[in-house]
């Protein structure tokens, strides 16, 4: 489970510091209560799919761009180098 990507999900506008993925070393700095582990593992699966939702969302749209341009995405890779 990837804490930072579950707690950037549940709570975006919020402020905290995190050391190697370690619940433990979350330190809460806003002024909201701090979510328990069992909220974060809770809300992991969700972040999961919305991270990957977004990625699909993005994807979709690139591959829209490069047809209208008339690229395939190896073709964009190498102009980009």
């Amino acid at each position: 489970m990837d804490i930072a990507l579950t707690l950037a999900f549940m709570r975006p506008n919020e402020v905290w510091t995190l050391s190697d993925n370690d619940y433990d070393t979350l330190q809460w700095i806003s002024k909201t209560k701090k979510p328990t582990l069992a909220e974060i593992e809770a809300a992991a699966p969700l972040a999961i799919l919305d991270r990957e939702q977004k990625i699909e969302a993005a994807n979709v749209q690139r591959n829209a761009i490069l047809a209208k341009l008339g690229l395939t995405a190896e073709e964009a890779a190498l102009l980009l180098g």
